[in-house]
């Protein structure tokens, strides 16, 4: 098994740069960490949006993903992507609410780069 492997099975999170895909230099430039979460992590980006769609709910909470690779820059943690995972052969429900759950993380994700890539740096992110 290969290490950054044997390393995220382990709860540990930090993969070497070398194997991140080059659109990141592209995006971030140097000084960024790529990292790996896991275990029903949750997003700031995307529980800052939930609040902001949801302004008259005190109690609006981001999905949990079960997996999560994220880039630390500028003291802030930006998603690069988001997984769910299951057993073999999971029912309709859990297919749908995993789908739903993705397609709303995806257009989080993609918000978060366009956001970067537009030159908005972390701290004057609109939804921190």
């Amino acid at each position: 098994m290969d290490d950054d492997m044997a390393r995220i099975r382990h709860g540990q999170k930090h993969c070497s740069p070398e194997k991140v895909t080059p659109f990141l230099l592209l995006i971030f430039g140097r000084g960024y960490s790529f990292d790996m979460c896991s275990g029903e992590s949750v997003s700031e980006h995307s529980a800052a949006a939930k609040r902001l769609s949801y302004t008259g709910e005190r109690n609006a909470v981001a999905f949990k993903l079960d997996i999560r690779s994220v880039v630390d820059w500028k003291s802030k943690e930006y998603d690069v992507a988001a997984g769910e995972l299951s057993k073999m052969f999971p029912n309709e429900e859990k297919l749908f609410r995993d789908e739903e759950k993705l397609m709303r993380e995806g257009k989080d994700v993609v918000d978060g780069l366009v956001s970067v890539y537009n030159g908005k740096c972390a701290e004057s992110d609109a939804v921190s």
